[in-house]
C-alpha cells in the first residue's frame, strides 16, 4: 500500500512568516549567544539573539541575530544575559549592530537608566519593529547582493515605538489612573486620527500610523500608540461616526 502524500495547506490561516520582517508589533526576548551565521562565518562570534512573538496572534517570527563584536573581546555569560570580557577591550563600539539596536531601543522610549550590563531588562518589552539601514563603517557601505544581482542596503530590525514596558499594562499611565486620564488619552487618539485623515486626503492605511505618531505629545504617545495601533477596537468604533475602518484602511465619513 502506497504511503499517503500530505500536501501543503493553501489556507492563509496556516501560512507562516517569510522574507524580511518589517512593521510589526511584537513581544521581545533577548539573549547573548555564539553564532556562526549558519556556517557562513569563519568562526562563531558573540551575537544578540532576538526572539519575537506577535503581540496579537502569538505567532513566532524568525529569530534575528545582531552582531555584538568579536569573540576575542567578550563572550556570553553562562546565563546568556551579559557579555563577559576575555581580552583587553571593555567597551562596545557604537557602530556594531548591537549598539545600533540598543540606541534605537532608548530612542523608542525604554528608560536608559534601566539598561546597565544585563540584557534581561529588555525581556518582555512590546515594541513596534521596523527595518533600519546600516550606516557606513569607515568608507565601506553596508550592502548585499540580491538574487536579482542588484545591490541593496543591509538593514536590521529595531524598535521605533515602545508599546508596553515589562510588567506594564498596555496603555498604562504612570501615577494614579483616573477616568479623566483615560478620557485624555482617547481625546488625543481621536485628534490624532482626524488630523492624519486631514493630511492624507480622507483616508490612510493602519500601517502608516507608527511613523505619524511623532506628532503626538510624548506624555501620551505610548498610550495613544496602544489605543490606535495595538489592536483594532478603537479604530473599529469609528470615533462616534467620524470615520470607518475596514481591511486595514481608515476613511473619513462625509
Amino acid at each position: 500500500m502506497s504511503e499517503e502524500v500530505k500536501a501543503i495547506s493553501l489556507n492563509p490561516d496556516d501560512f507562516v512568516a517569510g522574507g524580511l520582517i518589517d512593521d510589526i508589533i511584537a513581544k521581545l526576548q533577548h539573549s547573548f549567544v555564539m553564532y556562526d551565521y549558519e556556517g557562513k562565518a569563519d568562526a562563531p562570534a558573540p551575537c544578540l539573539k532576538l526572539e519575537m512573538v506577535d503581540n496579537e496572534s502569538g505567532e513566532e517570527y524568525p529569530v534575528q541575530y545582531l552582531s555584538a563584536g568579536s569573540a576575542q573581546n567578550w563572550v556570553p555569560s553562562d546565563d546568556a544575559k551579559t557579555l563577559v570580557p576575555v581580552g583587553s577591550k571593555t567597551a562596545m563600539t557604537k557602530n556594531s549592530n548591537l549598539a545600533i539596536y540598543l540606541t534605537e531601543m532608548i530612542n523608542a522610549g525604554f528608560p536608559k537608566n534601566q539598561l546597565t550590563t544585563s540584557i534581561a531588562c529588555l525581556d518582555g518589552v512590546v515594541a513596534h519593529m521596523i527595518r533600519k539601514e546600516l550606516p557606513k563603517r569607515g568608507n565601506v557601505s553596508q550592502t548585499q547582493t540580491g538574487k536579482d544581482g542588484k545591490e541593496y542596503a543591509k538593514s536590521i530590525l529595531v524598535p521605533d515605538r515602545i508599546v508596553k514596558l515589562p510588567g506594564e499594562k498596555a496603555g498604562a499611565v504612570k501615577g494614579k489612573k483616573t477616568a479623566a486620564t483615560d478620557d485624555a488619552v482617547k481625546e488625543a487618539a481621536t485628534t490624532f486620527v482626524l488630523e492624519l485623515l486631514g493630511e492624507k486626503n480622507g483616508k490612510f492605511q493602519k500601517k502608516e500610523i507608527p511613523a505619524a505618531l511623532v506628532k503626538v505629545p510624548v506624555a501620551v504617545r505610548p498610550q495613544v500608540m496602544a489605543m490606535v495601533y495595538a489592536n483594532d477596537k478603537f479604530l473599529s468604533e469609528g470615533g462616534g461616526g467620524l470615520w470607518t475602518y475596514a481591511n486595514g484602511e481608515v476613511k473619513s465619513v462625509g
